[in-house]
């Protein structure tokens, strides 16, 4: 007799599988459960500005910076305001 209400709860259970997977509620949390979770690489530390010289012109205004300091010491130079000793 224990046996035949385990079967029956058993039927009951895969009826209650079935209404839910009809539902599309089961097959929901399966595919969550599928999905890997996509590994997350290691940002490289990028170095620090501190104490570095700055050797290129990368943009336009720091082009045009040094050509206007250029221009102004080549002009201070001829008029003998700065002598190059």
């Amino acid at each position: 007799m224990a046996s035949k209400n385990s079967k029956d709860k058993d039927k009951d259970k895969d009826k209650g599988a079935d209404k839910a997977e009809a539902s599309g509620a089961s097959k929901e949390s399966k595919e969550s459960k599928e999905k890997k979770i996509p590994e997350v690489k290691a940002a490289k530390p990028k170095p620090s500005k501190k104490g570095k010289v700055k050797t290129r012109f990368n943009t336009t205004a720091d082009r045009t910076q040094a050509a206007d300091f250029l221009e102004g010491l080549s002009n201070a130079i001829r008029k003998g305001e700065l002598s190059l000793s």
